[in-house]
């Protein structure tokens, strides 16, 4: 898929109580920092194995691990911890998200 993106880890927040949308982090390397994408919002769901898609509004695809939720590094929860703060957002956690993942199946 053109607007695949796989992170390293990914969680999911919920915004004004019925807004759903990935929050994806990658780590960096030497050479690059680390690094974040926050989706368009959570359209739709599907399960493929080990890993679950969320598309977004915009037609992109997160394919996020199953094992990986969570924030791959401290500067990616700070940001995170920021957009929630400055937007109202809150940060689920993992069995909230699932919760929310099974409920739109």
């Amino acid at each position: 898929m053109k607007n695949e993106n796989k992170p390293d880890q990914w969680c999911i927040i919920r915004i004004f109580g019925n807004i759903y949308k990935v929050f994806a982090s990658w780590s960096g390397g030497y050479l690059d920092g680390d690094s974040w994408k926050l989706n368009s919002g959570i359209d739709r769901i599907e399960e493929d194995g080990d890993y679950w898609l969320f598309y977004g509004y915009s037609g992109s695809c997160y394919r996020c691990h199953k094992r990986s939720y969570g924030i791959s590094s401290p500067y990616n929860g700070a940001i995170l911890k920021s957009f929630c703060k400055d937007t109202n957002a809150i940060s689920m956690n993992k069995s909230e998200a699932l919760e929310y993942i099974k409920s739109q199946k």
